[in-house]
Order: structure tokens, then C-alpha cells, then sequence
């Protein structure tokens, strides 16, 4: 009956995760943004926390957000 968040603890921009992807991809693409696309309330940092499920198992991240966009590009 418990909820745990299964995560790094960590944010990330997503602007250096895509970039990660297009150089790993090895395509040439062009990351590009329209402020007119961006509201008020977006959200400007967003990470989840982990210490509960840290706190009651000992369990610790052991893949990276790297390795799991590896896998995505497999």
C-alpha cells in the first residue's frame, strides 16, 4: 500500500539529453526552441525524490540516465 519514486534524485535538461541522443545517433540535426511555446506555468526544474524508497530497502540508482538513453537508441 506504499508509493515509491523509482529515480536518479537528479534533474536533467532536456536540451543536453537531446543533444546527447542527436551526437549518439550520429545524425545531423539542429536543436532549436520557440519562446512563444513557453508558458508561465511550465515547470522549470522537475526531479523526483528517492529517499523513501532509500530509506525503507538500501536500494541505490546503479544505471545512469546515459545508459538509459543507450538502450533507447538500440
Amino acid at each position: 500500500g506504499e508509493v515509491y519514486n523509482v529515480c536518479m534524485g537528479k534533474s536533467f535538461k532536456i536540451r543536453d539529453l537531446l543533444a546527447y541522443l542527436i551526437k549518439k545517433s550520429g545524425k545531423k540535426l539542429k536543436i532549436s526552441a520557440t519562446p512563444a511555446l513557453f508558458k508561465k506555468i511550465d515547470v522549470p526544474d522537475s526531479r523526483g525524490d528517492n529517499s523513501k524508497l532509500r530509506k525503507h530497502t538500501g536500494w541505490v540508482p546503479v544505471v545512469s540516465i546515459y545508459d538509459s538513453l543507450n538502450k533507447m537508441l538500440l
